[in-house]
């Protein structure tokens, strides 16, 4: 079930994320590494979720299955790690582990971007 189909007051819930996160896309785990952060499925006493999830931002095949676009994955780090939402008020505590993470996703991602072969201004 994707994360937009639980009802808004469940999505404070630590035990829904972790079931969320058990099929969670790439892209999907990308875009909510601070919710994750924030309910304590990373950085907290959960280990397996963080193990988790290290994985999945480790997994060369989930990254070029999913797309993922450098610049995505570069964004996500920098709003990571600031700790703190660019359009909202929530803050979180980096976990260092997954800034090292992402930082390896990105250098992975860039499999995923085609040369054109053409100059461009």
């Amino acid at each position: 079930m994707p994360r937009e189909a639980v009802p808004t007051q469940w999505l404070t819930d630590p035990l829904v994320w972790k079931a969320l996160l058990a099929d969670m896309p790439i892209t999907a785990l990308i875009r909510n590494l601070a919710n994750l952060t924030r309910y304590g499925l990373i950085g907290g006493a959960d280990k397996e979720s963080e193990r988790r999830v290290l994985t999945y931002l480790g997994d060369r095949e989930k990254i070029a299955k999913g797309r993922v676009h450098p610049i995505g994955i570069l964004s996500a780090l920098k709003t990571y790690e600031s700790g703190r939402s660019v359009r909202g008020s929530n803050t979180w505590t980096p976990s260092a582990k997954v800034i090292d993470a992402l930082d390896k996703a990105f250098y992975v991602a860039f499999g995923n971007v085609e040369p054109t072969h053409q100059r461009w201004l």
